[in-house]
């Protein structure tokens, strides 16, 4: 505990003495609990929005490169797949012009 939190109860009591019990709980609610060195400033919260962003900015330039990679992966299994289709298909019409052929003749 810092010297601020413990001297709260001190100054709560003194406030009630100089202001009143009403006024002096309406000041002390008004006093922000812990140090004021925890606040943070306009300037620190610019800082953390352009961190943030220089991170999203890097995300978004890793995730275009990940859709890229899987577009080529795509284009080429599809290709592949293609040219195995169009070749199990030609062996199969091989096989059966032989088998037709062996049939009628």
């Amino acid at each position: 505990m810092d010297v601020y939190e413990r001297s709260r109860p001190q100054l709560h009591q003194r406030l009630r003495e100089v202001l009143g019990p009403e006024e002096a709980g309406t000041l002390m609610a008004h006093l922000l609990p812990g140090a004021y060195t925890e606040l943070a400033t306009k300037a620190d919260l610019r800082q953390l929005k352009e961190e943030l962003e220089l991170k999203m900015d890097a995300m978004r330039h890793e995730l275009r490169g990940e859709i890229q990679q899987v577009r080529a992966d795509m284009y080429k299994n599809t290709r592949t797949l293609t040219l195995s289709l169009v070749t199990v298909m030609a062996i199969m019409n091989g096989i059966v012009f032989t088998a037709l052929s062996l049939t009628f003749s």
